[in-house]
C-alpha cells in the first residue's frame, strides 16, 4: 500500500480576503511518494525486476522514487 499523492488546503473566508482586495485565497501543502507500506526488501516494489531460476526477483540497479514536498498559494483578484 502506498501514499502516492496527498494535498491539504485551506480556503480563507470571504470577509477576511475581501478586505485585502481578493475574491479567493487558498493555501495548500502537497506531497508525492510519501509512504510505502510493504515487506519488500528493496528500494521500491514497483520497479522493474529481473531474475532467473537461480536468482529470482533480483532487483536491477535502480533508485527509489523521490519524495516531493510543495507549498502553494492560489489567489484570485
Amino acid at each position: 500500500m502506498r501514499v502516492k499523492n496527498l494535498q491539504l488546503g485551506y480556503n480563507f473566508q470571504n470577509r477576511f480576503i475581501q478586505k485585502l482586495g481578493m475574491q479567493n485565497l487558498r493555501l495548500y501543502v502537497s506531497g508525492t511518494n510519501l509512504l510505502t507500506f510493504t515487506k519488500f526488501k528493496g528500494y521500491d516494489p514497483e520497479i522493474v525486476s529481473f531474475g532467473s531460476a537461480l536468482s529470482p526477483g533480483i532487483v536491477g540497479s535502480t533508485v527509489p522514487n523521490l519524495k516531493v514536498y510543495s507549498i502553494g498559494v492560489n489567489v484570485k483578484f
